[in-house]
């Protein structure tokens, strides 16, 4: 039987204020057996604290697990996703080339959820991500304007402001061009 709740939060508390790669790596690797123990049940403030704690990871030991993680279809959208959004703030090479695999897969889906939770602060730049706005999955593309708008990408504006008038990529267009604020296009929707 597993421990009592508040023991497992505690061993996790534990593990993330710790902020060492073995600590990060044991967190990662047990977020797939904790989801699957908690799946529908409704108290899952377990899975959630673990979910966070992988937006302190730092090491590069820890990539490997995490782009795993991005990558494992029987998890939850809310981890996978989680995980992208940990590989994006370790600020090294081996998360920039784990981010840079994900955006070159053949899976739209994953592509995009790579690019949707790029960090502002982390080691992506906006020429790693400007190439997708010229793909023609709507999915990639909309996720490419969002990952540009979280990082304020103003050379990218007018690109993102034609594609207003795009249906299949109007709300990314909008949102994109909100995060990067004022500074941007003069083009608008009816130009």
């Amino acid at each position: 039987a597993a421990a009592p709740e508040s023991e497992r939060k505690a061993a996790l508390d534990t593990l993330t204020k710790m902020k060492n790669p073995a600590s990060e790596t044991a967190i990662a690797e047990a977020l797939p057996k904790l989801e699957a123990e908690l799946k529908g049940k409704k108290n899952d403030a377990l899975l959630n604290t673990a979910r966070k704690a992988m937006a302190q990871f730092r090491s590069n030991e820890s990539v490997a697990a995490v782009k795993a993680l991005v990558t494992n279809r029987e998890l939850s959208i809310e981890t996978r996703s989680a995980a992208a959004q940990a590989l994006t703030q370790v600020k090294s090479k081996a998360a920039s080339d784990a981010l840079t695999a994900l955006f070159q897969e053949k899976d739209a889906e994953l592509v995009a959820l790579a690019l949707r939770n790029i960090d502002p602060k982390g080691s992506i730049k906006p020429e790693q991500v400007r190439p997708y706005l010229d793909k023609d999955d709507p999915v990639i593309k909309g996720a490419a304007m969002i990952a540009l708008g979280r990082l304020k990408d103003e050379a990218s504006t007018e690109k993102i402001a034609l594609s207003l008038k795009n249906v299949s990529v109007q709300k990314a267009a909008v949102e994109a061009l909100l995060a990067i604020g004022p500074g941007g296009s003069e083009i608008g929707i009816a130009d």
